[in-house]
């Protein structure tokens, strides 16, 4: 079982009294919320990443990396 910390938020209080009239659970959204933002870095991350690395695949072509993956399936 994970371990839980506590998080805080400052809100208008408008905000928090409007959450509360609709019933928005606060926790799970916040929680959500974070996991999605963390989510959408990972992502982000990714991309800058496949982009650094998209030169050397071009360099080794298509017929290389098919050639490759056949080799290395072969080989089990």
């Amino acid at each position: 079982m994970s371990k839980k910390v506590t998080v805080s938020a400052k809100v208008s209080r408008e905000l928090l009294k409007e959450a509360k009239e609709r019933n928005v659970n606060i926790s799970s959204t916040i929680r959500k919320s974070l996991e999605e933002a963390i989510n959408q870095k990972k992502r982000d991350e990714l991309i800058l990443l496949m982009q650094d690395v998209k030169p050397f695949l071009k360099k080794v072509g298509k017929d290389n990396w098919i050639k490759m993956i056949r080799e290395d399936r072969d080989s089990r």
